[in-house]
């Protein structure tokens, strides 16, 4: 997990459980962290969950096409197929059809 994300998470609890609002929150957490601190959206999502009362600060998993993509595993397909079109390759690899047709 990114050490600035979870830092900025636990500031979040802190702001929260001080009975701060957001707008205080995220006014008090710029002024020490400046342009590196949380956009408003994310201090608004977090006190919500807080509200809900969950209070778990790890990093959960997300949906979607994976960030990266192994240009190696990417060659070897290529080289083991050279046949196969983009929307294959990518299928194959679990990324998105314009990543995959990029990287090629």
């Amino acid at each position: 997990m990114d050490n600035k994300e979870d830092h900025m998470r636990h500031m979040m609890l802190y702001e929260f459980r001080k009975g701060k609002t957001v707008g205080a929150a995220t006014k008090d957490i710029r002024e020490v962290y400046l342009d590196r601190a949380s956009a408003l959206r994310s201090i608004k999502k977090c006190f919500a969950k807080f509200r809900s009362g969950d209070f778990n600060l790890e990093d959960q998993p997300r949906s979607g096409w994976p960030s990266e993509l192994d240009d190696d595993v990417l060659r070897t397909l290529v080289a083991n197929n050279p046949r196969n079109s983009t929307e294959e390759v990518a299928s194959e690899l679990n990324v998105n059809k314009s990543t995959a047709f990029r990287r090629l």
